[in-house]
């Protein structure tokens, strides 16, 4: 788009331009096929009748544009716009730059989970992507460690063009997928920072009773513990230890024990 003060004519050489010049016919043409273009750049069909396309426009470059659809693999985000091929105009065919895009926040759902270093490639449709560069943590340095990324969780990243790379700005939120279980049965949840939370209720079934996990931890179970299941249980304090990935032990000496409840903490 050109300067639009620098495009004004009027009669005679008077510096600066007069308050009173009109642009010229073909500057107005100019200016409607701008604005045209910018609309059906917007998946738009031009209507003489909705006089709001221009602000609907700025509101899918401007809101919409942040919203992408990630078709990745594991360690390979794969970024385009939820308006489609005909949307937003992240990049052109000819044109692949990130040069516009500094300081640009996407989010995404994550379509994989990551088990390695990640990038990121953003583009108008697959084919016209800009170019695959490194994901890091906030601190701008750090490798985005494995299982940081979890598929179906959402997540927000910007492009630093000073340091060629996108930095992930946060984990993905709740999603009512992740947590399962009640009040008197096994259960999980994943917070936004992958700290993984497993609680549940077992049964004595000896000095030492093994408690499986329904699904393991992926990296590592940090602590887990144990207490009675009743009131009179609660009295015949049952010890939780050896934590694994896929399960732990509770000791308890006293015959009479009967339930407990568990608690574990791991990612």
């Amino acid at each position: 788009m050109e300067d639009i003060t620098a495009k004004i004519p009027y009669d005679g050489t008077t510096t600066p331009v007069p308050a009173t010049a009109i642009h010229a016919a073909d500057e107005f043409n100019d200016r409607r096929v701008e604005f045209q273009g910018a609309v059906e750049d917007s998946a738009q069909t031009l209507d003489s009748a909705d006089p709001g396309q221009l602000s609907k426009t700025l509101f899918v470059n401007g809101v919409a544009a942040q919203s992408m659809l990630d078709s990745g693999a594991a360690n390979t985000v794969v970024l385009t716009p939820i308006t489609g091929a005909n949307g937003l105009r992240v990049a052109t065919p000819v044109v692949k730059t990130y040069d516009l895009l500094d300081g640009a926040i996407f989010n995404f759902a994550a379509n994989a989970t990551n088990s390695g270093n990640m990038t990121v490639n953003v583009g108008q449709t697959a084919g016209t992507l800009i170019g695959a560069e490194s994901l890091f943590l906030e601190d701008g340095t750090t490798n985005v460690p494995v299982g940081k990324v979890v598929a179906g969780r959402f997540y927000n990243v910007r492009y630093d063009l000073s340091n060629t790379r996108f930095v992930l700005l946060s984990s993905g939120v709740f999603t009512p997928e992740l947590m399962t279980g009640a009040n008197d049965s096994d259960g999980t949840v994943t917070d936004p920072n992958g700290l993984i939370l497993k609680w549940g209720k077992a049964s004595r079934t000896g000095v030492d009773t093994t408690i499986t996990f329904a699904v393991a931890f992926p990296n590592a179970c940090f602590q887990a513990f144990a207490m009675g299941g009743t009131n009179a249980d609660v009295l015949r304090h049952p010890s939780a230890y050896s934590p694994t990935t896929a399960n732990f032990k509770v000791q308890c000496n006293d015959a009479a024990m009967t339930t407990f409840r568990w608690f574990a903490i791991g990612r």
